[in-house]
């Protein structure tokens, strides 16, 4: 599981980056990278940390709100139930957390 995760950290860093550098080199205003290179003179290697950035605090929002379902399925025996007879729901469930793609 570990290995997916990592693999499929590595490809969406290296395509964010490569994206923010080819469209950091049309520097107009018509893409939000480019507005960035025109008003505030960031680098290329700069957009490109940035966007990694974005990536990761994705990333992290999604662990933390599969944690935090998980933390309330664990507690709401309601919802277990509901959980188990809702093939969508379960479903749901276990893309969150990573269980399945």
């Amino acid at each position: 599981m570990w290995v997916k995760f990592s693999d499929a950290v590595d490809h969406a860093l290296g395509t964010m980056h490569e994206a923010a550098l080819a469209n950091s080199k049309h520097c107009d205003a018509t893409s939000l990278v480019g507005q960035m290179r025109l008003s505030a003179d960031f680098t290329e290697e700069e957009i490109g940390r940035m966007a990694a950035d974005l990536i990761i605090a994705a990333a992290d929002t999604t662990s933390i709100t599969a944690a935090w379902v998980m933390h309330k399925l664990a507690f709401d025996s309601q919802e277990q139930a509901a959980a188990r007879c809702d093939e969508k729901y379960t479903r749901n469930v276990l893309i969150l957390t990573g269980y399945i793609a």
